[in-house]
């Protein structure tokens, strides 16, 4: 079974690219060295969201003093 783990970030549209390409190098290392770990992101951006940059640091308070466990990996 593969661990499934779940990230989330927010950043502007310049940036995605890095977090894709750190994630993709990441999942595709772990399947190379069958370490059966794989890494989903949830990106928010100006393009994707009505938030901004200072809300996604409120919306990460609210989900970890809630006790949530729908994110493994918080990027800030």
């Amino acid at each position: 079974n593969t661990l499934e783990l779940n990230a989330i970030a927010y950043t502007y549209q310049n940036y995605i690219p890095y977090f894709t390409s750190v994630l993709d190098k990441f999942n595709e290392y772990t399947k190379q060295n069958n370490v059966d770990i794989h890494v989903s992101l949830n990106l928010y951006s100006p393009d994707n969201s009505t938030r901004n940059v200072n809300d996604y640091g409120s919306t990460v308070e609210s989900i970890l003093f809630k006790g949530s466990t729908k994110y493994d990996i918080f990027f800030y």
